[in-house]
């Protein structure tokens, strides 16, 4: 989004639609909001003396889109995508994600830390209990990557994007590599982001975090443009999917809403270790530390 510089609110949003206005910029000509032009010209600034228009201009902002997902970055000091990615591309580049749609959207209000959120999507060993009469135990294994993002993996040659025991209405993606076709990974690409990546779809997962108990969660649910959702039964077909991800996270927010929130606020506690089964919880929250402790030895800074 643009900004102007006499506030820090969003004038004019990328796609060209009106958002909260500057006060200060109300009173220019829609005309000039809607031609991209910077407040100044026009508004009564071109007679004020010494007044340099280029250096009051639109901040830049980075900009890169991978497989067909917009990212935006605010500081020059961060490596380009690229770099910061590692292998990720390569890891999940055999889905095809650039031949995806996003079907559906969902907003979730959580009452639980943002770390809460994300540590619950990298690691299998909470569906036993939280998930245990819906999608079950799960099983999954941590993966070695490089770059700034981790990820498990859920052995099951089949998508465990429907619940146990329901029929699976679509294919798999076409051309999947060895290793994408033997499961399902659940990524994070630090520091708030979720891929999710089963053999025949995926959703993505973004974690806002509002206040030290609050986050709001965006998730969509997405797949293959041509060979899924053209299909003239993809309504039907996609039911038992949307049922199962509708399913898992409401799972997911009560217990982080719950149990899981409330012990973090217990005075009479500290912290505890992290259990063996939750590996890709330890990368992340080292990955967290590396960003804010100013130690030489931080493995993965920015």
């Amino acid at each position: 989004a643009c900004r102007c510089q006499h506030l820090p609110s969003p004038w004019r949003t990328a796609d060209g639609r009106f958002g909260n206005l500057c006060p200060h910029c109300l009173p220019l000509p829609r005309l000039e909001l809607s031609s991209g032009r910077q407040p100044g010209r026009g508004a009564g600034m071109d007679a004020t003396t010494g007044f340099d228009l280029e250096a009051h201009g639109l901040t830049p902002i980075r900009m890169a889109v991978w497989a067909g997902f917009v990212f935006v970055c605010y500081s020059e000091a961060t490596p380009d995508l690229q770099t910061y990615f590692g292998d990720m591309t390569h890891r999940l580049g055999s889905h095809g994600f650039e031949d995806f749609v996003c079907v559906r959207k969902r907003t979730y209000d959580v009452g639980a830390n943002w770390k809460l959120i994300a540590e619950n999507a990298m690691e299998a060993y909470h569906t036993g209990s939280v998930h245990g009469a819906s999608l079950g135990q799960q099983t999954a294994r941590d993966l070695t990557t490089s770059g700034h993002w981790d990820s498990i993996q859920v052995l099951q040659e089949t998508s465990i994007a429907v619940l146990p025991g329901e029929q699976i209405p679509f294919a798999q993606v076409e051309g999947l590599s060895e290793e994408a076709a033997a499961g399902t990974y659940f990524t994070t690409l630090h520091p708030n982001t979720q891929f999710a990546c089963v053999q025949d779809s995926m959703w993505w997962m973004n974690y806002r975090p509002i206040a030290a108990n609050r986050t709001i969660v965006q998730s969509g649910q997405c797949f293959p443009a041509f060979q899924t959702v053209d299909r003239e039964d993809f309504e039907q077909g996609a039911a038992p999917y949307f049922l199962r991800w509708d399913t898992g996270i409401d799972e997911d927010n009560i217990d982080l809403r719950g149990t899981a929130g409330r012990s973090l606020v217990l005075y009479c506690t500290g912290p505890g270790a992290f259990r063996s089964a939750r590996p890709a919880c330890i990368s992340l929250n080292n990955w967290v530390l590396d960003q804010v402790l100013d130690e030489d030895h931080a493995g993965r800074r920015i």
